[in-house]
């Protein structure tokens, strides 16, 4: 035989489940080792220095000067001229 539920247990009960709050999980701080932090730094650094490079040459002076080294590289991919006439 099946038991009988009695409703106001069942009210009390379902009551008490949403006024207790649900168990949070705890924060795991992550903390970084000597070389990480050195690492983190170092990368800050290169990236400050990367953007302050870029930032002192305009994009007109940058194409310049590719197309300057455009000019000084060899001609390779050029027909050579083999054989007569």
């Amino acid at each position: 035989k099946k038991k009988k539920t009695d409703a106001s247990q069942v009210k009390a009960a379902l009551e008490e489940e949403a006024s207790t709050p649900p168990p949070q999980k705890p924060i795991r701080v992550i903390e970084m080792t000597a070389a990480e932090r050195k690492f983190e730094e170092i990368q800050k650094k290169r990236q400050e220095e990367k953007v302050l490079k870029s930032a002192q040459t305009s994009h007109k002076e940058r194409v310049a000067e590719f197309n300057r080294q455009l000019e000084e590289l060899t001609e390779h991919y050029d027909i050579p001229k083999v054989g007569p006439g």
